[in-house]
């Protein structure tokens, strides 16, 4: 019985590999000793750990050997709890399974015969599986309410985390928002307090969704991998993609959005991959529903002139159609500055390491803005800020222009690009871009 508890809490916390391998040691002492009841559990820990990884078939096959076991055992309530298990893999593997409709409903009608409030709860929760699959979102949140209340005073914090986090989900498909909010957070108390990173990271998702937003940190997603949870470091990746897009970082979100394992995601995780890609390729999205729906929306929203260009006939806003445009030729330009992109190019030298030395790009900004002489002190100021001080401002200023001049020119000796007007160090005179070299600053655009 150590190693089967030793096998849950590492699957509860999302150690999948730990739990498979301490599964399988319960396993073989459950058989050396003919233990039903001990092969039980350590078949359910097995379900719980593939089903955190999105081995939907392991996992239908671990819980249904679990449900099996705890049919020679006598232990009626392990059954149940097996069958929500396998009742959510079948769904997750197939959105209408027929086989998780027929479980769903033959736990249900068998649960009206044992009067035990958990697992009556925990058949409500396979036939609200199959209400919600069927789109009849009312029946589901009717069930998952009274599987909440009967398994309030007796349901471990795994069950009832996970009623929260369904019911919460069925709500917001429902469109009640508020009360979707309410069990989530609910859930994510429980999950916080047992310190269980898959039920924590999934909640903290679905709750930045609730509001349209995507603020998943890296370091969730990176764990997430580590542990070999599939599914949802693909939904973190998701959302990092899409708050790659909203920060602009468009380069960014497409490299994020294409090293997504589009196999472990479901059907309205699917489409909101499809959505984003359609936005990052400039052509006309239409917002997808589910649970996804709040952050396409407000994608959609953000994108309408959602950028500056500036250019030698000046600045002015454009749109997500114009964008891809632009993007689909920098070599028309003698330098392409594309700051959401991470895109620095020049004409002959291809793409140069420009945007990761900050003050550089700062101080080629302010020469495109300005698209006319800056002296030294007006192009310190602009890139670091007051106060000026000439003796060491000038040379500062002067050290970075040779660097950056080192980035640019195809010709240090006779640069094409950052030219000194005659008088540079006098009071009215300075640095400025070549007015015949043609350019493209393309930013976000400055919010309200």
């Amino acid at each position: 019985m150590a190693l089967n508890a030793l096998a849950l809490a590492q699957a509860r916390r999302g150690q999948a590999a730990g739990a498979l391998q301490t599964a399988r040691q319960a396993l073989s002492i459950a058989a050396e000793i003919e233990d039903p009841k001990g092969a039980c559990y350590a078949h359910y820990a097995r379900a719980l750990a593939y089903r955190h990884g999105s081995d939907w078939e392991d996992a239908i096959a671990a819980a249904g050997q679990a449900r099996e076991q705890a049919r020679l055992a006598g232990e009626t309530r392990l059954g149940f709890l097996a069958a929500a298990v396998e009742v959510l893999a079948l769904f997750e593997l197939e959105p209408l399974s027929e086989r998780g409709h027929a479980l769903a409903r033959e736990r249900y009608e068998a649960s009206r015969l044992y009067p035990d409030p958990l697992s009556q709860a925990m058949a409500g929760l396979g036939m609200a599986l199959s209400r919600g699959a069927e789109d009849r979102w009312a029946e589901a949140i009717t069930l998952l309410e009274t599987a909440l209340g009967r398994a309030a005073q007796h349901g471990g914090w795994v069950f009832l985390t996970q009623l929260h986090l369904t019911l919460g989900v069925a709500y917001q498909q429902a469109a009640q928002t508020s009360s979707a909010r309410v069990q989530m957070e609910t859930g994510l108390k429980l999950a916080r307090a047992a310190d269980a990173f898959p039920f924590t990271a999934e909640l903290e998702l679905r709750l930045g969704l609730l509001e349209g937003r995507s603020d998943v940190s890296e370091l969730r997603f990176e764990r997430a991998s580590a542990l070999g949870l599939r599914g949802l470091a693909a939904r973190l990746r998701l959302a990092l993609a899409a708050g790659e897009r909203v920060r602009g970082h468009d380069r960014a979100a497409r490299e994020c959005l294409l090293g997504i394992n589009v196999a472990v995601l479901d059907g309205h995780e699917r489409e909101f991959w499809g959505f984003l890609r359609t936005l990052l390729d400039g052509g006309e999205a239409r917002p997808t529903e589910g649970p996804w729906e709040g952050l396409a929306r407000a994608l959609l929203g953000a994108q309408s002139l959602s950028y500056r260009l500036t250019t030698l006939e000046g600045a002015r806003l454009i749109g997500a159609q114009e964008l891809a445009r632009l993007r689909e030729s920098p070599g028309a330009f003698d330098l392409y500055l594309d700051l959401p992109g991470q895109l620095a190019r020049e004409r002959e030298r291809g793409e140069v390491p420009l945007l990761r030395r900050k003050v550089l790009t700062r101080m080629l900004m302010a020469l495109l803005r300005a698209q006319g002489p800056l002296t030294q002190e007006e192009l310190y100021l602009a890139v670091w800020g007051p106060p000026y001080d000439p003796e060491s401002g000038g040379p500062q200023v002067r050290k970075n222009m040779s660097s950056l001049r080192d980035l640019l020119e195809p010709d240090r000796v006779a640069p094409r690009y950052l030219l000194v007007q005659e008088g540079a160090f006098a009071r009215k005179g300075g640095y400025h871009w070549a007015p015949e070299r043609t350019f493209c600053l393309i930013e976000e655009a400055p919010t309200a």
